[in-house]
């Protein structure tokens, strides 16, 4: 009986794709654009950032900015 030979690297993209599938990412970065509109919309000064090539976007904003303006 064979069993076919899979290196490291090959293991840990077959993880990665298991734990994160490509269309997800997409989703996330669509929720974060859309999320980053509405902070705007409401005052707040957001931005999107992409912690890595590959990763989902991030939306970032300063929390006692948010309060403030929730206040």
């Amino acid at each position: 009986m064979f069993i076919p030979f899979k290196s490291y690297h090959q293991i840990l993209q077959d993880l990665k794709e298991e734990i994160v599938p490509q269309d997800h990412v997409s989703q996330a970065d669509a929720w974060a654009v859309e999320r980053c509109a509405e902070l705007r919309a409401q005052g707040i000064d957001a931005r999107l950032w992409r912690p890595k090539p590959g990763e989902a976007l991030c939306v970032v904003y300063k929390v006692s900015q948010a309060q403030e303006v929730a206040a």
